[in-house]
């Protein structure tokens, strides 16, 4: 549905939207660019710029409620009441209450006591992110991961001709594939982003070359056998947005 004032959100938007992001501070996975982009079209989302900040409005599209997504940009108080005062009326005009999702903890005192409004803060442990500290995962010391390194090694028995490189847009065909019997293996729909990631995916290879994604692949037996696709975030934060590994083989998506 078309949301007026706003654009549907694309790789043209890459520029403004990274600005945005790396001035925001943002510490939110899913406000990544690539991850924005890969679920954009089943959240339908809709770019607007706003008192000099990246707005992103959603219908709900196949997956929630109508919403906006945090301002990106540095907002102050007086930038945030700028934007409420466009996108207020707007979503109003559409019959829905206005929600603002992704609000990082630390932007959360630019809510408190807005003249007019009164705001309620709801905090969803499903959909919080996972945090895990990249020396751990590089070593996999200690305790609480020495599973994952059972699993590492066993895959390693199993497949010692196996090698891992950067990921390419050539990959395309060969990833979707996998990630398409991932699927059919399940019996759940591959083309239903509610069930399945394999549309974002494929929206991320059909834009490789030209948004900022990082991906590596591991190769067994002369074939792709799992790969995954991320980003760089904020300060020393990575992002991993995508993983699939072929069924079948012990220990390969440790």
């Amino acid at each position: 549905m078309k949301i007026p004032g706003f654009h549907p959100f694309g790789p043209d938007d890459l520029a403004t939207y990274q600005a945005d992001y790396r001035a925001s501070g943002t510490e939110i996975s899913d406000m990544g660019f690539v991850s924005r982009l890969a679920w954009g079209a089943a959240f339908d989302y809709q770019a607007a710029r706003i008192a000099g900040l990246t707005c992103l409005a959603s219908d709900g599209g196949v997956f929630t409620c109508p919403h906006l997504v945090m301002p990106l940009g540095d907002p102050d108080r007086e930038r945030l009441l700028k934007v409420l005062a466009v996108v207020v009326p707007t979503f109003e005009s559409m019959g829905w209450p206005l929600q603002i999702l992704y609000v990082d903890e630390g932007r959360l005192p630019l809510f408190g006591d807005l003249p007019g409004f009164g705001v309620r803060t709801l905090v969803h442990d499903d959909f919080t992110d996972y945090v895990y500290d990249a020396e751990a995962l590089r070593t996999l010391s200690g305790k609480s991961l020495h599973g994952q390194k059972n699993q590492l090694n066993r895959f390693a028995r199993h497949c010692p001709d196996a090698t891992t490189r950067p990921l390419a847009a050539s990959d395309r065909d060969e990833c979707l594939d996998l990630a398409a019997r991932w699927c059919r293996e399940r019996g759940i729909d591959c083309l239903d982003p509610r069930q399945s990631d394999l549309v974002p995916i494929r929206r991320v290879f059909d834009h490789y070359d030209a948004i900022p994604v990082l991906g590596a692949a591991i190769q067994a037996g002369g074939r792709i056998v799992a790969f995954a696709m991320g980003a760089w975030g904020n300060g020393d934060t990575a992002l991993v947005h995508f993983e699939k590994a072929e069924s079948g083989l012990p220990g390969l998506y440790a």
